[in-house]
């Protein structure tokens, strides 16, 4: 359940990047796209789905009717958000954890 709520979130986190962006996208399709971007992710042999999440998720965007400077504009943040903004705590604490040892 809470994984669901995860992936709910993820997508309209896209959506309203896009709607930020200034395009109008369709929630469905939105989520569609973000749906087949995981997925690939998952296949992917690059960790973390580097690059591969990225095509997708603008191809994919793409055939939902978003441009693709907005595609790519609205993934590339979305992908700054969630994989790397959390990166940031994680160096923080690793240095602290270094300090001390």
């Amino acid at each position: 359940m809470f994984q669901l709520a995860i992936v709910l979130l993820d997508a309209a986190t896209v959506w309203l990047l896009i709607r930020s962006l200034g395009e109008v996208a369709s929630p469905a399709g939105v989520f569609a796209s973000f749906m087949v971007s995981s997925l690939l992710r998952t296949i992917g042999i690059i960790p973390g789905g580097l690059g591969v999440f990225e095509a997708a998720s603008v191809v994919t965007l793409k055939l939902a009717g978003v441009s693709v400077p907005v595609a790519l504009a609205g993934t590339l943040l979305f992908r700054g958000l969630s994989f790397w903004l959390p990166m940031v705590p994680g160096l923080v604490f690793s240095r602290e954890v270094r300090k001390t040892t």
